[in-house]
């Protein structure tokens, strides 16, 4: 397969150090991720029309991405009313099965997204619509991203990228950012992405958060915007490695 090729071009050095064993007469060059300018393009020209939750009301707002009832069972746990937070779950199945299962697990109050003009801030909002869960992590203040307690987390990057710290679950080890970030500190404790291993660490972590002062969280979604930004670049690094071969 790669005998043909005179050039490979990869997204991290561990893969170009694997690559090079494979292909020793190719040039490997580690060019970076075109997903972090793909994700940060995306939210810079969106155009979802999301519903939001009030912005006269103090309460943080938590999101859990793509979640499954694995993920589920653990959110019922820690979604109650004194946790005090505005919640969305954005289940990665929205068919009306999962959706009527997911309510009947909760604790907590529910109300369908597609139902509603305003999202309720004294219900937990599922939200039944596919397609827009990259925006509606800018509406939040930290996230969860599911797939993390069932058996591969799904991607990290667009709740980094909407300045978010992330939470996941033991599963979590086949996402390279989900690993990568957790060794980047962002202030007040907190790391770019924390892995929980039961609903308690996971209220414990959202509880710390609640605690931070404004100004500490507003630091806190500056330095993870930082860490995703210093990483882009990738897509216009790889024209001009082809243009170089033209």
């Amino acid at each position: 397969i790669y005998s043909p090729l005179t050039a490979i071009y990869c997204v991290h050095k561990e893969d170009s150090q694997n690559l090079s064993q494979l292909a020793p007469h190719c040039a490997i060059s580690a060019l970076g991720d075109t997903r972090y300018d793909q994700v940060l393009a995306r939210l810079k020209n969106s155009k979802a029309k999301l519903k939001t939750f009030s912005p006269e009301l103090s309460a943080p707002k938590f999101i859990a991405g793509s979640t499954w009832p694995e993920d589920e069972a653990v959110l019922s746990e820690v979604l109650t009313p004194e946790l005090g937070y505005q919640s969305l779950i954005v289940p990665h199945e929205v068919d009306a099965l999962h959706i009527q299962n997911l309510q009947s697990t909760l604790q907590f109050p529910s109300t369908l997204y597609s139902k509603r003009e305003t999202l309720d801030p004294h219900s937990i909002t599922i939200v039944n619509q596919v397609g827009i869960l990259a925006e509606l992590y800018l509406t939040a203040d930290i996230a969860f991203v599911g797939g993390s307690f069932k058996n591969s987390v799904h991607s990290v990057l667009e709740p980094l990228a909407a300045g978010l710290p992330t939470l996941v679950g033991p599963q979590h080890r086949n996402n390279r950012e989900a690993v990568e970030f957790q060794s980047i500190s962002v202030g007040s404790g907190f790391s770019a992405v924390t892995a929980v291993q039961s609903p308690q660490e996971l209220r414990e972590n959202l509880l710390a958060w609640q605690a931070l002062t404004h100004q500490e969280k507003a630091e806190i979604r500056e330095n993870i915007i930082k860490e995703v930004q210093a990483r882009t670049g990738a897509t216009q690094r790889l024209i001009q490695a082809l243009e170089s071969h033209l």
